[in-house]
């Protein structure tokens, strides 16, 4: 007898006696229970995660709505506070300070016609603010300026000025380098983007 018909034949002999479905039903047992635990090592790789997006998703719009009306970080750009902040250093701005808190000497940030400018403040709503003599003057008195520098141009300071409600005056600190109140004029609160509150670079909360 040939090994096809004698393989045939003890197949046909496991049938008869219930042998051979009983290791299919085993196989195919075996193979559903492999299945069954693929499934559930998925499912519980799938809950190890379930966590991570939405914590994610919170970080993303803790850190926006923190960065939109909270504060803010910022960098330098451009050398009008020298020496007191140079180019590129990084700065944190209150963005949710009232401005009457605001002190005279804060430094400011402020939109001017879609550009950010960061000056200090001299001079608020209702007082006459006027640069003789390289010295600034607040209705009439002189103030101890916050820098030591020779002005070159006073200009639109160089006569009396009085501000109107929510004007105020912001000089940079490098007087002779500044794009400042001097020519742009008084600068109105709705512009105000918030007040400097801390350097790095060195670490300072005083300047």
């Amino acid at each position: 007898m040939s090994k096809r018909k004698k393989t045939r034949a003890r197949l046909e002999r496991m049938r008869k006696e219930g042998k051979l479905p009983e290791k299919v039903v085993v196989a195919k047992n075996a193979t559903t229970n492999n299945k069954e635990k693929q499934e559930e090592t998925k499912t519980q790789e799938i809950k190890k995660f379930d966590w991570f997006f939405p914590v994610l998703i919170l970080v993303v719009i803790a850190s926006y709505f923190f960065n939109s009306y909270l504060f803010q970080l910022a960098f330098v750009n451009g050398d009008s506070m020298m020496p007191t902040m140079e180019n590129r250093q990084l700065l944190i701005i209150n963005k949710i300070q009232p401005v009457e808190e605001y002190e005279r000497g804060d430094i400011i940030i402020f939109d001017n016609e879609g550009r950010k400018l960061i000056k200090r403040l001299i001079a608020f709503p209702g007082e006459t603010v006027q640069i003789v003599d390289n010295n600034i003057f607040i209705n009439g008195e002189k103030i101890k300026d916050y820098v030591d520098v020779d002005m070159e141009s006073y200009g639109k300071l160089e006569k009396p000025l009085t501000l109107k409600e929510n004007e105020y005056i912001l000089l940079g600190d490098n007087r002779n380098n500044s794009y400042d109140s001097r020519e742009i004029g008084p600068v109105n609160v709705e512009n105000f983007v918030g007040r400097i509150i801390f350097r790095f670079f060195p670490l300072d909360t005083k300047f």
